[in-house]
C-alpha cells in the first residue's frame, strides 16, 4: 500500500528556530504549575516535541533539582518556625495549663493538663525524636556508602591506569622444524630444545 505524505503547516503563532533562555524558563515554570505539556505548548506556542526534548535534557533535570532544593530550604524554614511557635505554646500549656472559658465568672481561666494529654504530648515527642534519629542515621549510612563507593571507584581507576600504562610485549616467535623421524617439532635455532 503506498504511503501518502501530507504537509501540515505549523499553526499561526508557533515560532521556529532557537528559543531564548527566558522562554525555556517560562516553559519549565508553567509545566511545574500546570503539569501538562499540551497546555504549556498551547499557552506559550512552543511545539510539543520541543518541550518533550527539553524535559528529557540535562538542563531540565538541573532546573528541577534546583527548584526542589529551593523548596526544601523554604519548607525547612517554615517548619522550623512552626515548631518553634508550637514548642513555646506547648511549654506554656505544660506550665500554666489549658485555657478555657469559665461561664460562671465570664472570664478565661486555666486548668492543669490531664494525664492523658501529658502522655499524648510525651508520645508525640518521643516519636518525633525517633524520626529525627532515624533520618540522621540514614544520612550517615548514605554518606558512608557514598564514601566506600568513591574509594572503590578510585581503586578501580588506579588499576585501569596501571593496565593502560603497562606495555605488553608481543610474544616471541620461534622457528620450529618438524623432525620426520621422531614426529616432534624442534627449534630451528637451537637443536635439542
Amino acid at each position: 500500500m503506498p504511503v501518502k505524505h501530507v504537509r501540515i503547516d505549523k499553526p499561526v503563532g508557533v515560532k521556529h528556530g532557537w528559543w531564548s533562555e527566558k522562554q525555556r524558563m517560562e516553559a519549565f515554570t508553567l509545566y511545574l504549575t500546570l503539569g501538562n505539556m499540551n497546555l504549556v505548548s498551547d499557552k506559550l506556542g512552543i511545539p510539543i516535541k520541543t518541550l518533550q526534548k527539553w524535559k528529557y535534557s540535562p538542563w531540565w533535570k538541573e532546573q528541577f533539582i534546583e527548584f526542589e532544593n529551593g523548596n526544601k530550604i523554604k519548607l525547612g524554614t517554615k517548619v522550623s518556625n512552626l515548631l518553634s511557635k508550637a514548642s513555646v505554646s506547648l511549654e506554656d500549656m505544660l506550665d500554666n495549663g489549658n485555657m478555657y472559658y469559665d461561664f460562671k465568672t465570664k472570664s478565661i481561666a486555666r486548668k492543669p493538663l490531664t494525664a492523658r494529654e501529658v502522655v499524648e504530648i510525651m508520645r508525640v515527642g518521643v516519636q518525633a525524636s525517633d524520626m529525627v534519629e532515624k533520618a540522621r542515621t540514614a544520612y550517615e549510612l548514605r554518606d558512608q556508602r557514598d564514601q566506600k563507593a568513591q574509594e572503590q571507584l578510585d581503586k578501580l581507576e588506579k588499576i585501569a591506569k596501571m593496565l593502560t600504562n603497562k606495555v605488553v610485549e608481543p610474544p616471541a616467535l620461534i622457528d620450529v622444524e618438524p623432525n620426520i623421524e621422531t614426529g616432534v617439532f624442534e627449534n630451528a635455532e637451537q637443536p635439542g630444545l
